[in-house]
C-alpha cells in the first residue's frame, strides 16, 4: 500500500512516451513538446553528487545545445 500524498500535493503519475517512463506527465509532456520543435533530449541522463552530499537528478538533457 502506498502512502497518500501529504495535503495540497498532487500526486506524479508514471507516464511512458517516446521511449521512456518519466515520472509525471508534465516530464512527459514536455518531452513531446521538444519533439514538436525537432528537439533532441535524453530523459534523466545521469545523477548528479552536490558538495552537500545531496543528489540532483536533472530532466533532460538536450545534448544539441548542451543545456
Amino acid at each position: 500500500m502506498t502512502e497518500p500524498p501529504e495535503e495540497g500535493r498532487i500526486e506524479a503519475v508514471p507516464t511512458e512516451y517516446g521511449g521512456a517512463t518519466f515520472r509525471s506527465r508534465l516530464e512527459a509532456d514536455w518531452a513531446q513538446t521538444l519533439n514538436g520543435a525537432r528537439i533532441k533530449w535524453r530523459y534523466e541522463p545521469e545523477t548528479i553528487t552536490l558538495p552537500s552530499g545531496g543528489v540532483y537528478i536533472p530532466d533532460s538533457w538536450l545534448p544539441e545545445i548542451g543545456v
